[in-house]
């Protein structure tokens, strides 16, 4: 739990040090500098950087009216109130760019209307062909459930977050909930309406745009791949590692192949956590020489990725394998990996 909890903290930009910090106060404050130095690794020096920080980011109060100055975790409330502001600001961002003269209507618009909203996200949802990350209201669901369903169908790595949501909330779900994404996860917390498909596209909306006919707020959504990538940033390492995990797709019987990176790993992460034995035979391409094709054989050893639990990779959207060829243990990503050893084209997973 406490390495879960770094490894997020960690996803907002703050350092090992700030984490470890961060983490001591929690654990053990209000307590001085000298004692956040004593019960951590960290000199004196960092532990008065990392606080400056964390106070900066309202992740703790300092209290400088008492001597000696103490510093304590500021409430929850309050820490979850500053993410939601960051990713607020994150929208503004996104909608101030779009006015720049360089950007074509082409490639980024604007979206005023709820049905204009419903309808693009189906049509963004259709042309998926490796991934789909969806942050949407409980209530909206419905609205592009059968569209979920057919991306999973043509075999689509789906993740699907419900905001708005608690245990206790009743939805109509036909097809079965379950049937619509390969992992689930739920937030009470309202959040942004997200969804970035593929490379390719990618939108965001403020829930008022689909709740409240009257509101003014607009929607954008974008095919520069550089804003998709921001979209999928922001769902997957803030809103998707806060929420709560609800389903995972049961792993498929082996031997099994697959074409899907995020797939393979959620599979393998499945398996390993069952206590079975798994290897690998991938046809690859080295990333230094993506011409060459070679066939990575061996034991699946460990697991690189951020969708289900246990959390198992540090790194911002990685979905790797780890296998060991009997010679060194080498890493292999996607078709679009860049810090792997090996891009993966399909990958047979079968029992040792």
């Amino acid at each position: 739990m406490a390495e879960q909890l770094s490894e997020l903290i960690r996803s907002f930009g703050f350092t090992a040090k700030e984490t470890e910090a961060f983490i001591t106060i929690l654990h053990d404050g209000p307590m001085t500098v000298q004692e956040v130095v004593d019960a951590s690794n960290i000199s004196r020096r960092h532990a008065y950087n990392a606080i400056d920080k964390l106070e900066a980011f309202n992740f703790v109060v300092v209290n400088d009216y008492i001597t000696p100055t103490t510093v304590e975790p500021a409430p929850p409330d309050e820490v979850r109130e500053q993410l939601q502001t960051m990713v607020d600001q994150l929208y503004n961002r996104l909608e101030e760019r779009y006015h720049r003269d360089h950007y074509s209507t082409e490639t980024v618009k604007i979206l005023k209307s709820r049905s204009t909203v419903i309808a693009t996200m189906k049509e963004m949802i259709s042309s998926a062909q490796r991934r789909v990350g969806i942050s949407i209201p409980a209530q909206l669901f419905s609205t592009v459930q059968e569209t979920l369903v057919d991306a999973i169908d043509n075999d689509v790595a789906t993740m699907l977050l419900l905001t708005d949501y608690d245990e206790e909330t009743e939805l109509e779900s036909d097809p079965p909930m379950e049937e619509t994404a390969d992992v689930i996860r739920y937030s009470a917390d309202p959040g942004l309406i997200l969804l970035a498909v593929d490379r390719d596209f990618g939108l965001v909306a403020p829930t008022k745009i689909t709740s409240d006919s009257s509101s003014h707020r607009n929607a954008l959504y974008s095919s520069q791949p550089h804003l998709v990538s921001v979209v999928f940033t922001t769902l997957m390492e803030y809103q998707w590692q806060i929420g709560q995990e609800y389903y995972v797709t049961a792993p498929q019987s082996l031997p099994t192949t697959y074409s899907n990176i995020r797939k393979a790993v959620i599979d393998a992460t499945l398996q390993l956590k069952d206590g079975v034995d798994i290897a690998a035979e991938i046809d690859a391409r080295p990333v230094d020489e993506p011409e060459a094709a070679v066939t990575i054989s061996g034991e699946v050893v460990e697991v690189g990725q951020r969708l289900i639990e246990p959390i198992t990779a540090t790194i911002p959207h990685q979905s790797c394998l780890y296998i060991d060829n009997g010679g060194e243990t080498v890493t292999v990503g996607g078709t679009n990996a860049y810090l792997e050893d090996y891009r993966a084209r399909s990958i047979r997973i079968t029992r040792l």
